[in-house]
């Protein structure tokens, strides 16, 4: 495996037992690599700079076949969360980790927000943020491309006021959208 690698070029064995402790180190990281942990790894070692997604994808895409968003996957075992920790906080999102995200969907806390991996690019539009929604304004076209790329159910209407197209929705894109927008 590509962790193991890496981690026994830059740490000596000792090193990392030292580091991660006994029972972590022959339970999850012993030479049988097949018994490698990620979370419980990077609850002691930082490994973002050393460890990228292209990797985790070579060591551990076979095992997670299951799973379509890899790549929150990626985020949260990396922050040193299990995949039952993640969980724990909405357990419904397990079938869109499986399934991909439903844009619209409401099944998600706060707290998993920052670990869901959504590619979306919202340059060619204002940005304007609600209590429970978020709207779009924009060119007509741009806003139905980005609508249908999305699965979103709302339609893009005329805003009278600001005398331009627009597109309100809510749910998971828009609160990820939010998210992003505020750091």
């Amino acid at each position: 495996m590509i962790i193991y690698e890496k981690l026994i070029n830059i740490y000596s064995l000792k090193k990392i037992k030292d580091i991660i402790g006994e029972y972590e180190y022959y339970y999850y990281f012993s030479k049988n690599n097949n018994s490698i942990r990620l979370e419980k790894i990077t609850q002691k070692i930082n490994l973002k700079d050393i460890y990228s997604y292209k990797d985790f994808l070579k060591d551990f895409g076979v095992k997670f076949s299951k799973i379509k968003e890899k790549a929150t996957l990626y985020n949260f075992l990396m922050s040193g969360i299990s995949i039952s920790d993640f969980l724990k906080s909405d357990v419904n999102i397990y079938k869109q980790l499986c399934d991909h995200f439903y844009i619209e969907s409401k099944t998600f806390s706060k707290e998993q927000i920052q670990y869901i991996v959504i590619e979306y690019d919202i340059s060619n539009f204002e940005v304007e943020f609600f209590d429970k929604h978020i709207e779009l304004y924009g060119e007509k076209d741009d806003l139905e491309a980005f609508k249908k790329k999305f699965k979103i159910s709302q339609k893009v209407l005329w805003n009278f006021q600001n005398n331009t197209w627009h597109l309100a929705f809510k749910g998971l894109l828009a609160e990820k959208i939010r998210m992003d927008c505020k750091k």
